[in-house]
């Protein structure tokens, strides 16, 4: 049985600890003996040695009888390892025709490459998840862990990762633990990643802390109800948010967002809709002139460089092409509203038709509801701007503040 004693684990090389913020544990002395930092010495993908430990303790060293705690941060389908791949999906045997491309995306050779090289990664990932799961399975160890396998956001391309629509904040996720989680399963219930931490502490025994009192919901029961479809009914909504994701306009602003999920409609609140969602068009060199818009990451920052993205900003006036161009990176109203279950592409705004007003009502009543329980300075203060004033450690790019930009930019990027 599992037991408490969990400690700091190693997340794709960060060593991270959930029990002592920002502590430093190079000192192999001041590490618990639970915490597990690679699961084999073999395998340089999850081997924290290689990040300046001289002894990595591994799963063959564990200490008997005590728990063990391991993150895998993978990163092979973020856009960085994509794009040192480039062409691996195809290399990979997958065909260019079979590639399902979403609705607002164009249809083009380059996109669906692009998608074959997204998948051709998650091929990799999933082929390192088997090797970690019979590394558990020789030790005698995969029945009695508990394997959680999600992602911390959607597909990484424009108008999906860094947004609040369907394809940015639907994820995968599977659990597996023995006997005690019936298998061959498939649950619709709504789940929030935050609802992790609660099964967590519920599964462990570990008491919950309470100073700050855990916000998810446990899916124990859930898990263990060996039940399919909707298990839990009262699960009826999920509540998303969005802030800052990287330096992409003037002053370091964020495009702050907030959205709630139901199983039939996703309502989305935009508090800043002159802003540019995906980042501003182009940012300022030293000497105060601008870079181009096909410069790299400088150009809509929000959207990691990719070839779809350098697909739709090169095609940005193409007749054919301009709506999705604009779909990713044109200004959006403050009311978003879709029909998930008819348009998961989220590409048929709902907000200003009258014949959804009461849905579209109840639903922003629900939403501010929540963000009011909850304590959103966006909503309940003592400042709604303070997430503004977070400092960013990552670089800042520069760019002009709004009165000095160019009208050509709302002329010709504006929907």
């Amino acid at each position: 049985m599992i037991k408490a004693g969990i400690g700091t684990a190693c997340v794709s090389g960060l060593i991270l600890s959930p029990l002592v913020a920002g502590a430093e544990l190079a000192d192999e002395r001041e590490r618990p003996p639970n915490i597990l930092y690679a699961i084999s010495d073999d395998q340089s993908w999850i081997h924290a040695g290689a990040y300046g430990f001289e002894e990595a303790r591994t799963l063959e060293e564990r200490p008997e009888e005590r728990p063990f705690f391991f993150w895998y941060g993978a990163r092979e389908p973020h856009p960085g390892t994509i794009r040192a791949n480039l062409g691996s999906g195809v290399a990979a045997g997958f065909d260019l025709e079979a590639i399902e491309v979403p609705p607002f995306l164009p249809d083009v050779p380059e996109v669906r490459s692009h998608i074959a090289d997204y998948l051709r990664m998650i091929e990799v990932f999933d082929e390192n998840l088997g090797a970690m799961l019979a590394m558990l399975e020789e030790a005698g160890e995969l029945d009695n862990t508990i394997v959680i396998v999600t992602s911390d956001h959607g597909m990484g391309f424009p108008r999906a990762k860094a947004n609040l629509y369907e394809y940015g904040v639907r994820v995968p996720l599977a659990v597996r633990w023995g006997a005690e989680v019936p298998a061959g399963r498939v649950v619709d219930d709504l789940i929030d990643l935050i609802d992790i931490t609660a099964t967590i502490y519920d599964a462990t025994g570990v008491g919950k802390p309470e100073e700050y009192p855990i916000s998810g919901r446990t899916m124990l029961g859930l898990l263990r109800s060996g039940k399919e479809g909707i298990v839990e009914p009262e699960r009826d909504a999920v509540y998303l948010g969005r802030e800052r994701h990287t330096s992409a306009r003037h002053d370091n602003l964020g495009y702050p967002i907030r959205a709630i999920r139901t199983q039939e409609y996703l309502y989305i609140h935009n508090f800043y809709p002159d802003r540019w969602p995906a980042g501003a068009p182009q940012a300022l060199r030293d000497d105060g002139s601008f870079y181009p818009r096909s410069h790299g990451g400088n150009a809509f920052a929000d959207i990691g460089d990719s070839p779809t993205k350098t697909f739709l900003v090169e095609n940005s006036d193409h007749e054919k092409y301009r709506e999705y161009f604009l779909l990713a990176v044109g200004r959006r109203p403050a009311e978003e509203l879709y029909d998930i279950r008819n348009d998961p592409g989220c590409l048929n705004n709902l907000a200003g038709h009258p014949e959804y007003a009461d849905i579209r009502l109840d639903l922003a009543k629900r939403l501010e509801t929540h963000l009011e329980e909850f304590g959103d300075p966006r909503i309940v203060g003592p400042d709604p701007e303070i997430f503004e004033t977070y400092l960013r450690y990552g670089g800042i790019r520069r760019y002009p503040p709004p009165e000095r930009e160019p009208e050509e930019w709302s002329r010709k990027i504006a929907p």
